[in-house]
């Protein structure tokens, strides 16, 4: 057994890059040198003994380095290999929230098995000089036992086919349990400008269902126009998030929800009884609310409701989900591929779990000095450490969930392999916007098919239960390109397209100019609806167009 001077020998000898970890018992500790103010590595238990001796020296920070650390030209080889060590996975953190009784983080666990599986862990520059930090073929036997034990234990849905059970992804839940009641009052609510100071803004302004959850700007837009200096993360899935917010100032969607409406440049509003006095002028609303919640309004209850409605925005069985099921059909032989390779570079070891990420927070800097190359310093650049006030916090963020098809991102794919968008349908679905299927000629395409260049490809989006409408823009003054491209983008269809009698030719068409259009601009209509184009060359209507005054 090492001594724990023999391991701060082993400390300050290069690079230790990323996890181990294991789970400790109580009675581990004092004969494994561990610092009286080292929470008890209660979650290690069955690979305590390789824990300490490998892993411990070089990502915690209870230890110290050793007296030789401080030597000009040694010293800052040591603490460049410590820091980064540090960075990459901080045991001590771990160790932190195991004394809180929780279990070992996901994103933990994966480090840990692709280093194992790797065997990147101790380096090699690091065992060169110290044979006895040599992991054995029987540690790494334990130490993946143990990894997979703990997610089966932990964070397994138990949806996996058996010989996906041990992915670092597993597939969503169908649903989760809500109070229906409340859900219905949430979705109410995550969509009323009245919790906002200015009756402007609401919850689904920056998380719009047909912009993938977000508003699909840099920063996220709030009251008056105001920019905050962050932009907005997804809704979709984020009850899978082990924090809210990208610095996890949130501890759940509660406490999430009652951020914005109080935040000067999102919502704005005064306080809660403020937003409640407005909403209480609502009988109807107001009826409703009371039978769920007898006490009535408050920020509390608000927050509740919302929160409850926000446990049905998951996205389920997606073709990834079903692969993960047991449907082999599900993916292409190089989509799998895909997917190993986001394995094999360690995408996985943080994007992890059900909604594929939102599980740890991690360096943007780990690789790249990212805020420095870029400059100009935004007060959100702090992450973690703006909630936290740890210095070891700064630029640490939530690993986003990569789980949802976006509509765009699907746009985008299909334009840039050569396909054209035909038309936008929509099938019933509980999500609004969310890609369902591709078709061309009528026909589903099955993953794999080979399609020529230029083929045209429908998209099928899901209805949202009715909450598809869309306001359709003003096209007049458009020529056909642009009206076609805005039309997309607002998930219409381009119906018939009338020309007057200035147009000879298809190519008059082209260049020809919107007059009028059916249904007219700035109405709602629903999702998928055909819009007709009036064209003309005609200079008169042209001039008409221009001599317009849109008055309030």
């Amino acid at each position: 057994m090492r001594t724990r001077s023999a391991l701060l020998v082993a400390s300050c000898v290069l690079a230790a890059s990323v996890v181990t970890g294991g789970a400790l018992n109580e009675s581990v500790g004092a004969d494994k040198g561990i610092p009286p103010n080292h929470p008890q590595l209660t979650k290690f238990s069955k690979v305590s003994d390789i824990v300490m001796d490998k892993c411990m020296a070089c990502h915690s920070r209870n230890y110290d380095l050793p007296f030789y650390a401080k030597i000009p030209g040694i010293k800052e080889i040591i603490e460049k290999d410590f820091n980064d060590g540090l960075r990459a996975m901080d045991l001590n953190l771990e160790l932190v929230e195991a004394a809180k009784d929780k279990p070992i983080g996901e994103a933990t666990l994966a480090k840990m098995e692709w280093v194992i599986v790797n065997e990147t862990m101790p380096p090699a520059k690091f065992t060169a000089v110290h044979w006895g930090s040599r992991v054995s073929s029987e540690d790494r036997a334990a130490i993946l036992d143990w990894v997979k034990a703990s997610r089966a234990a932990h964070y397994a849905t138990g949806l996996a086919a058996p010989r996906h059970a041990d992915e670092p992804l597993q597939p969503l839940p169908d649903a989760l349990p809500v109070n229906a009641a409340k859900v219905a009052l949430g979705e109410k609510l995550f969509v009323d400008k009245r919790l906002s100071g200015d009756n402007t803004v609401a919850c689904v302004t920056c998380h719009d269902f047909s912009k993938a959850g977000t508003d699909n700007k840099r920063f996220a837009e709030g009251i008056r126009g105001q920019f905050g200096d962050i932009n907005a993360p997804t809704m979709f899935n984020a009850a899978f998030n082990t924090k809210q917010f990208w610095n996890g100032r949130a501890a759940d969607l509660q406490e999430q929800a009652g951020g914005p409406p109080m935040n000067p440049i999102e919502m704005g509003s005064k306080d809660w009884d403020e937003i409640c006095a407005k909403l209480a002028q609502d009988p109807e609303l107001t009826a409703a609310f009371t039978a769920v919640y007898p006490d009535g309004w408050n920020g509390k209850n608000v927050t509740d409701a919302i929160a409850e409605y926000e446990k049905t925005l998951i996205t389920p069985n997606s073709r990834f989900d079903k692969w993960l099921k047991g449907d082999d059909k599900a993916l292409t032989a190089q989509e799998i591929e895909g997917y190993q390779r986001f394995k094999m570079y360690r995408c996985s070891s943080c994007h992890v779990g059900k909604s594929v990420g939102g599980q740890s927070f991690e360096y943007m800097d780990l690789k790249k000095a990212y805020f420095e190359d870029r400059g100009n310093p935004l007060g959100s650049d702090e992450g973690l450490k703006g909630f936290t006030g740890k210095a070891e916090d700064l630029h640490r963020f939530k690993v986003p969930n990569l789980q949802n098809a976006a509509y765009r991102q699907t746009l985008q794919t299909l334009t840039s392999r050569g396909f054209k968008i035909g038309h936008i349908e929509y099938a019933p679905s509980e999500f609004h916007n969310l890609v369902l299927d591709l078709k061309h000629d009528g026909e589903n395409i099955v993953p794999g098919s080979l399609l020529t260049k230029g083929a045209v490809i429908d998209i099928v989006l899901g209805s949202g239960n009715g909450r598809n409408t869309v306001v359709l823009p003003q096209l007049t003054g458009k020529n056909l390109q642009e009206a076609l491209d805005i039309l997309r983008k607002s998930y219409l269809n381009l119906g018939e397209v009338l020309p007057d009698a200035s147009i000879k030719s298809k190519n008059d068409a082209y260049s020809a100019v919107i007059y009028e259009q059916d249904p007219l601009g700035e109405t709602t209509v629903e999702g998928g609806t055909y819009v007709n184009l009036h064209i003309t060359l005609q200079k008169d209507k042209i001039a008409a167009l221009d001599s317009l005054i849109v008055t309030e």
